[in-house]
């Protein structure tokens, strides 16, 4: 996580300052340490919008194939997937490739 450093997070504060200033609409947390993405949402005027920045931020995002079990190998840690389509489609290929071989399909 980003932020664990007391001069990594300060530099992540000053730079969300300097985009908000700015005039951001609003700024992504991408895996900020949860007590620091919480401050900035607590400080800044625009919306925190965290992706594993726990839920002190204003808003949550998550890469939907993550979400839906699409993500082939390691997602990350935060993720918690909600499907297993890889999983699904997988057998339905393998079904289907199965079939062929077989002669199942097309049929007659």
């Amino acid at each position: 996580k980003f932020g664990k450093e007391r001069e990594e997070a300060e530099a992540i504060l000053t730079d969300a300052v300097a985009l908000e200033e700015a005039g951001c609409f609003a700024i992504v947390a991408e895996m900020v340490e949860e007590r620091l993405a919480g401050e900035l949402a607590k400080s800044l005027e625009v919306p925190i919008i965290g992706i594993g920045s726990g839920g002190g931020c204003d808003g949550q995002i998550l890469v939907s194939a993550d979400l839906i079990g699409l993500t082939l190998g390691q997602t990350p840690s935060f993720v918690k997937r909600k499907a297993d389509l890889a999983g699904e489609m997988t057998k339905a290929f393998r079904s289907y490739v199965d079939d062929v071989r077989s002669g199942r399909y097309p049929g007659k």
